[in-house]
């Protein structure tokens, strides 16, 4: 399984800060977190043999996380460079023929993996507009949920055919871009 891992820091208040109010933390805690990680605990628990690569970082937070893994009887293989993960992942599914979905365009425009599906994030304005409201004043749970509406779905031809892949003409119909990496 590969994915994310991380810790997760929490501290406790009593109740949310009103604008521009400091309030005093109660208990501290940690908790492993992140999807990959906790999706592999998920399946170690369930009976799986789970082996695991993320990234974490080399102090003490990425020691716990290793640790907490192996507790769980899970062989971790936790990266502590984030530059090296996308290129091994789209290496390691070429080597197995595993035909792969990325949800960053850059693992197919950069590293010759197959396809990518993923949204574009919101624009930059989009971002600060809700930054402004919340210092303004206004509560982050009043403010609307904004949901992507724009998504980009690019293809390889190279890698397709390096997989004895096909793709359909209604397929390529709908990409966004089609490389040749």
């Amino acid at each position: 399984m590969v994915g994310s891992s991380n810790t997760d820091l929490v501290l406790q208040c009593a109740r949310l800060p009103r604008p521009g109010e400091t309030l005093s933390g109660g208990e501290f805690a940690r908790y492993a977190g992140g999807k990959g990680a906790n999706q592999a605990v998920a399946a170690a628990r369930a009976g799986a043999r789970v082996s695991f690569v993320g990234m974490h970082g080399r102090d003490d937070f990425g020691r716990a996380a290793r640790a907490g893994l192996r507790r769980e009887g899970i062989e971790a293989f936790l990266l502590p460079d984030t530059n090296v993960l996308p290129p091994l992942l789209t290496e390691l599914a070429a080597r197995h023929r595993l035909p792969t979905i990325y949800g960053l365009s850059g693992m197919v425009t950069d590293l010759g993996g197959l396809a990518a599906y993923s949204t574009q994030a919101n624009s930059f304005e989009d971002v600060v507009g809700y930054a402004v409201r919340i210092l303004r004043g206004e509560r982050p749970a009043d403010l609307p949920v904004q949901e992507s509406t724009r998504f980009e779905f690019i293809l390889n031809a190279k890698a397709a055919r390096d997989l004895g892949l096909t793709f359909p003409a209604s397929l390529l119909l709908r990409a966004n871009q089609v490389v040749e990496k």
